[in-house]
């Protein structure tokens, strides 16, 4: 790690950097991918998704710190494509251990001034920027993973356009059995949220999701159609979730294992599909008067949707269903939302 008086002209350059928390987090987890990279092949799914937060990050000076590491990540593969045996590590880590210092203080540094201006304006996640006050520095912390469960709250997070920071839960390493995480979540899953504005922590996404579109009181229907909105979130996580879950394993992950298993569980997708297709006749989305309005209810439902490959369904024979996922992936905080804790593949097309 760079000394300190090191780092000085570094903030210096960076003092006017005007960066989201959502898009200092992504880069802390892109650094951290980067250095793990030992082909040519992950270097260039980083590099994507790293042009990608190039790309957001257009006109501040957080664009050419990213430029930095990937040139430093070029040279990094080249080392090891060349010299695979040999121990130690580049030179060119310290460019990175450099960057990892400079981008922990920056966001240390934008969290103090942003709660030291009090009325000052303060770039949020996604898109959205507003005044905040002193109670608004108190970011929400969200514990997730690349689930659609994990998804759906991410999404709402940056459709909200809030402060939050993202501590990633690897599932696949038992990481949700962590004492400290039990402590939030005591059914070891995520995803699972800390407000420290409220001092509230929650797990269950339809928990979560509820909460926080109470909190900022934005995408929740009004008057009867808030219990309609209630109707089909509930849907989801009583059978739309659950039922797409059991497809995930036993036609994705162990396939030829149980012809029982699978015909029973993709039999019952297609029940739902059928059932969704048919509720969005006539709608764009799932609750509300009229053609209805983009709510929680689309977050939570959507996310599940987009793994239909995995599920074996052509959306083709679900033209209503196919036009409501399509007109949610267009929009750009779904789009951020999915890669969340980390950039796996690009949001599914049909």
């Amino acid at each position: 790690m760079m000394a300190r008086l090191a780092l000085e002209p570094e903030l210096a350059k960076l003092a006017a950097l005007h960066a989201t928390p959502s898009q200092i987090s992504r880069l802390q987890v892109l650094t951290a991918e980067i250095r793990r990279v030992a082909t040519w092949e992950e270097y260039e799914t980083k590099d994507h998704a790293l042009h990608d937060l190039i790309a957001q990050c257009a006109g501040n000076v957080l664009s050419h710190e990213l430029h930095k590491i990937l040139n430093a990540a070029r040279q990094v593969v080249a080392w090891r494509q060349l010299s695979p045996d040999v121990a130690g590590r580049p030179q060119d880590y310290h460019s990175l251990d450099e960057h990892d210092a400079i981008v922990a203080a920056i966001a240390t540094r934008n969290r103090r001034q942003s709660c030291h201006a009090g009325a000052s304006e303060r770039h949020t996640s996604g898109y959205d920027s507003r005044r905040i006050t002193q109670q608004d520095c108190r970011m929400i912390d969200l514990y997730t993973w690349t689930t659609p469960n994990g998804r759906k709250v991410s999404i709402l997070l940056e459709e909200l356009g809030v402060p939050y920071t993202v501590y990633p839960v690897d599932i696949s390493k038992d990481e949700q059995f962590a004492p400290d995480f039990l402590k939030i979540a005591p059914n070891n899953r995520i995803p699972a949220i800390v407000d420290h504005e409220t001092g509230i922590q929650m797990m269950e996404t339809g928990a979560i999701m509820l909460y926080l579109a109470d909190k900022y009181k934005k995408f929740q229907c009004e008057g009867a159609e808030y219990w309609q909105m209630i109707e089909w979130l509930m849907w989801q996580m009583g059978g739309l979730g659950p039922m797409l879950g059991q497809v995930h394993h036993f036609v994705k992950y162990n396939k030829g294992k149980s012809t029982y298993g699978e015909e029973r569980y993709s039999t019952e997708a297609r029940r739902l599909y059928r059932v969704l297709n048919e509720r969005l006749q006539g709608r764009d989305y799932l609750a509300g008067q009229g053609r209805g309005m983009y709510s929680i209810t689309d977050m939570a439902c959507w996310p599940w949707v987009s793994r239909f490959e995995w599920q074996e369904i052509d959306l083709g024979q679900y033209p209503n269903v196919r036009g409501w996922y399509l007109r949610i992936a267009e929009r750009p905080a779904v789009q951020r939302g999915y890669s969340i804790p980390k950039f796996t593949t690009e949001v599914p097309m049909p």
